[in-house]
C-alpha cells in the first residue's frame, strides 16, 4: 500500500475527531506573508491550518494525496463560509497549474514519503513550483541535506 492510499475511508472521517494536535496558522501566515504569495500548504490534510489562512485573507492554497481528505477539506471549508482551492496530487509528483511565493508544511507529513526518492521527488516538484522560499521545518531540512539537493536559492 502506498501511504498516499492510508488517509481513505475511516481513516479520513476519524482523522480529525482523533488527531492530538491542530496545526497552529499564526507561523503559517507570518511565514506567507514574509516571503509573499501565494502559499502553498503540502498535505494540507482536512484543511488545518489551510482554512483558517484563507479565513484571515492569506493567499494560500492546499495539496494533499488523499482524495477524501481533499473531499473533507473542502466540506469543512464550505461548512465555515471559506472558499478554499485544493488540489488532489501526491507531493512526490506536483504539477500545479500556478506558481507559488510560499512552499509549507504545516505539519509531518513529509515523514509519510516512502523513501528517499520520494523525498527527493518532492523537494524537486517544490523548487519547480517556483518556490521562491520553502519553510519545512527540519524534517524537510534534514532530508534535503541527505539526498545532496542545494537548498541555497541559488
Amino acid at each position: 500500500m502506498h501511504p498516499a492510499d492510508f488517509y481513505t475511508g475511516i481513516v479520513a472521517d476519524l482523522y480529525g475527531p482523533l488527531r492530538r494536535f491542530a496545526p497552529d496558522p499564526d507561523p503559517c501566515e507570518e511565514f506567507v506573508r514574509q516571503v509573499g504569495g501565494p502559499g502553498l500548504e503540502l498535505g494540507c490534510g482536512d484543511g488545518d491550518p489551510l482554512i483558517e489562512l484563507v479565513r484571515r485573507g492569506v493567499q494560500v492554497e492546499g495539496v494533499d494525496s488523499s482524495a477524501d481528505m481533499v473531499r473533507r477539506c473542502r466540506e469543512r471549508a464550505a461548512a465555515a463560509g471559506v472558499e478554499v482551492v485544493v488540489h488532489h496530487q501526491r507531493m512526490e509528483e506536483l504539477a500545479l497549474p500556478r506558481r507559488y511565493g510560499a512552499v509549507f508544511l504545516a505539519g509531518p507529513t513529509f515523514t509519510l514519503l516512502a523513501d528517499d526518492a520520494a523525498a527527493l521527488a518532492a523537494l524537486r516538484g517544490v523548487r519547480a513550483s517556483g518556490a521562491g522560499r520553502a519553510g519545512a521545518g527540519p524534517v524537510v531540512r534534514a532530508r534535503a541535506h541527505a539526498a545532496g539537493v542545494d537548498r541555497s536559492g541559488a
